[in-house]
This record gives C-alpha cells, structure tokens and sequence, in this order.
C-alpha cells in the first residue's frame, strides 16, 4: 500500500475541513489575521494526521473526528507561538518565517496563543456535539484536556525551561520528552481511538506506540538540530551514537506495540519508520 499517498488523502482531507471552519471565525483585527498566520504557516500536520487515521480504524471517518483533528493543531500552534516568545525559547523564526510575535508583536502573539487554545476547546466541544458515539468522545475530550495541561504539556515546558540549569539524568530527560513532545502525539492517538469507541486493550496498546513515537521523534529533532540547541537535548546527555541507538529502540517499541491490535496498523507502522528516516 502507498502510505505516502494515504499520508496526502488525509492531509487534504484535513486542511479543506480546517480552511472550511475557520470559514466562519471572523475575529478581531489583528487576531483574525495572527491566527491565520500561525495555523496556516505549514507544518507537517503529523498530529492530526495521526488522530484521523487511528479513528479510521475502528469508525469512519465524520465530522466529529475532524473536529478533534482540527482541535489538536490548534492547540499544537498555541504552543508553538507561546514556546517562540522571548520569554521562552526567543525564537525569531518559525518554518522559515518570521515567529508571531515578530511579525505582530509581543501582545498579540500571547493574545494569539491564549485564543488558539481557547479555540481548541471549542472544537473539542463541537466535537462532542457531533459524535455519534458520545461516550467515546466524552472519553477523548477528558483525556486530550490531562494530556494538554498542568501536569502534561504545560509541566514538559516547565520543566524544560530548566533543563539546562540542573544537574540532568536520563530521568529529567524522559520527563521533558514525555510531556512537552509525547504527551500531545498520545493525545492525537488516544483520543482518536476513545472518540471512535476502541477497546479498552486497543486504546492502551495505541498510547504506547504513541510515547514511543513521540520519543523517537525527539531523539531525531535532537540529531537534525545538532548538540549545539539550547533547549533540553538528548545529545547534552549522550554522544550521537548513542542517540541513534535509542532512536532505533524507541522506533522499534513503537511498532512492537502495534502488535496487540487486531486492526490493519501498516500506516501507523509507516509513520514511525518514516520518522526515524529523516536521519538517512
């Protein structure tokens, strides 16, 4: 099967629900126009990529599903303009453009990151609204709201913000990667499988594949970036080789756990290969 091809199909399906939603937005000037530019810059859209496929295993595809696509890029975004303010990571550039608060100013790209969360949840809502098994989505939106806050995404900021000023050990790693890289690919993946009424044995196998991808996503953004990045890296810990050898392990988990569900997971299987093919 071409799984780059169905990688595109689910993309293009997304970003027409996406360009279609936000149709209907019509915020504030210069809001309107700052969020745009952070949501619409590009990107890889793994996530939500990611979210729709695992749906897709266990239900069609619908509007509820898209809505919790369009949720999680939200909520990427936001912190993605949050995590370039000079008062975090101070990055000027973001895929090659200038960063939000460069291009609008410091106010409004806080402002911009405040309402894209806030927009996330509203999605999740819609979300709800619209599924046709509300339970499951009850389920995913509780989840992808733990996933997202004080003790997941938030707490892997916080604590990498620090990072370089504590003694490290692999533990103060894990424990960046898990919740300012992992916590949000679990919350595409488990989400996607909750919203679309998987088992409880699917569901569990799923969010492990999904740390370990998220993990060796990480430790490959690691070695494309080089020991010269600032922020919480695995190569301030371990020499390149090193790395490369966790990379392989954390990619082979990944897969490993695919095989406790009885469902056709090749995409899946593709993606996190693919990942750790960026370094070849």
């Amino acid at each position: 099967m071409d799984y780059k091809k169905q990688f595109d199909n689910t993309l293009s399906v997304f970003e027409n629900s996406l360009l279609s939603l936000s149709g209907s937005w019509n915020f504030i000037s210069p809001l309107d126009e700052s969020i745009r530019y952070s949501l619409f810059s590009g990107g890889k859209r793994i996530r939500p990529v990611m979210l729709l496929e695992t749906y897709k295993l266990f239900h069609p595809l619908d509007a509820s599903a898209l809505r919790f696509a369009a949720a999680t890029e939200a909520l990427h975004t936001y912190s993605l303009v949050h995590d370039d303010l000079p008062c975090m990571d101070n990055d000027d550039y973001r895929r090659g453009k200038p960063s939000s608060h460069k291009k609008f100013g410091e106010n409004i790209a806080v402002l911009t990151g405040d309402a894209l969360l806030n927009l996330a949840y509203e999605l999740v809502f819609d979300a709800v609204e619209l599924s046709p098994y509300r339970e499951g989505a009850i389920k995913a939106g509780r989840t992808f709201a733990a996933l997202t806050g004080a003790k997941g995404l938030i707490a892997g900021q916080i604590a990498d913000l620090s990072f370089t000023r504590e003694k490290r050990d692999f533990n103060d790693l894990e424990y960046v990667f898990r919740h300012k890289t992992c916590d949000l690919i679990v919350a595409a993946v488990k989400c996607g499988a909750l919203a679309a009424g998987a088992d409880e044995k699917s569901a569990a196998a799923l969010e492990d594949y999904a740390y370990n991808f998220g993990f060796a996503f990480q430790l490959a953004d690691d070695l494309l970036d080089g020991a010269e990045d600032e922020g919480c890296s695995s190569l301030k810990l371990y020499d390149e080789n090193r790395v490369r050898k966790m990379l392989a392990d954390y990619t082979s988990r990944a897969v490993s756990a695919l095989d406790k569900i009885d469902c056709d997971t090749g995409f899946l299987r593709y993606l996190a290969q693919i990942s750790e093919k960026r370094l070849k």
